[in-house]
């Protein structure tokens, strides 16, 4: 059998609650596991942690950042190594200010660590690596200062609610909302309900890296109509969230590059023979999925008197979606609405 290394670690998502003191460091720890089946002589053997931060502008050009970079050396001189296992601890306490872990479009920012047997010459070097996720949690935030239900009344005609549970969604997840809408009277009739999972991300320009880096991409992930029967008082719809990584990313804040969400909400209603929308929004977190973590739910509340981070917009006029959030070509509207593309990055 040929010789095995593997890395054991204690976690591999280094979690923090937004709460923590800025001062206080993640411990990595873990293990590294040698086991040659039979004698083997070995020269070296060592492990690196390291985090990088790559910025890409068009498909060749990139700027890579290092974030940090630590090495344990645990054997460095010509031995023979009987059969057997070989286990050797590490721990590393990593600065509290490190970015979140993140893939998007234009940048990532990655981790990992890296172990090599080195044996000498005519012989395979042994290697063997595994990512680390480093992960804030931006929902314990949002819990305690943002609500999850809007309330209010559009034009003194229509009184409507909007519900979600919570904050925090991973991939795969479908965001159960709650409409409860009521009509005054009047020549007020309504049409239809709408969400839209809406992700921002904005490019920030990491010093060393070329002039006009910076930029916001907004876009919608996940959308979904659903029209209103008659006379009917609330609504609801199930909007899921795309399981691809590559299609919808996680929340992170950082110096480099932000990602946020909003849930978008919008109302259909026919007044005097013109659509209306009345337009609401909730924010809401795309997380890592991690097992057994604490989660923001276990975080003692903090009292903290802010407004809700909500806006509640009335508009005459529809607004623009990219065509692909799968509006049928006509509604039974006395004017059909047609959604033009949008640009997907807008310089700032």
């Amino acid at each position: 059998m040929s010789p095995k290394l593997s890395i054991e670690l204690e976690r591999d998502v280094m979690f923090k609650s937004i709460f923590d003191d800025n001062q206080s460091p993640f411990i990595l720890r873990g293990k590294l596991i040698f086991t040659p089946s039979t004698p083997i002589k070995v020269q070296n053997i060592n492990l690196c942690f390291k985090g990088s931060l790559v910025m890409r502008k068009g498909r060749i050009q990139s700027c890579i950042t290092t974030l940090i970079d630590h090495k344990w050396d645990f054997h460095q001189n010509l031995k023979l190594f009987c059969a057997g296992e070989y286990v050797y601890d590490f721990e590393l306490a990593l600065p509290a200010d490190l970015p979140d872990s993140l893939y998007v479009d234009y940048a990532s920012i990655q981790y990992h660590l890296k172990a090599m047997v080195e044996t000498p010459l005519f012989a395979s070097n042994l290697k063997t690596d595994r990512e680390v996720y480093i992960h804030q949690d931006i929902g314990a935030m949002m819990s305690a200062v943002c609500n999850t239900h809007i309330e209010n009344t559009w034009k003194d005609m229509v009184d409507y609610e909007i519900i979600i549970p919570k904050h925090e969604y991973i991939p795969s997840d479908t965001i159960p909302i709650t409409f409860k809408h009521n009509v005054r009277g009047g020549s007020c009739k309504l049409i239809s309900v709408w969400a839209g999972v809406y992700e921002i991300t904005t490019y920030k320009d990491p010093g060393d890296y070329p002039a006009g880096v910076n930029c916001c991409i907004n876009r919608f992930v996940s959308t979904l109509l659903k029209n209103i029967s008659r006379d009917a008082v609330s609504s609801t719809l199930s909007l899921g969230i795309d399981r691809s990584y590559k299609n919808v990313h996680f929340d992170s804040t950082s110096s480099y590059v932000e990602v946020s969400h909003q849930l978008q909400t919008k109302i259909t209603v026919e007044l005097d023979g013109r659509i209306r929308h009345i337009k609401a929004r909730l924010p809401i977190c795309i997380v890592r999925k991690i097992n057994n973590r604490v989660t923001h739910n276990a975080v003692a509340p903090v009292e903290i008197e802010l407004l809700p981070e909500y806006e509640a917009i009335h508009e005459d006029n529809p607004p623009s979606y990219p065509e692909s959030l799968g509006y049928p070509d006509a509604l039974d509207y006395p004017d059909p609405l047609n959604y033009p593309s949008i640009p997907h990055a807008v310089s700032i």
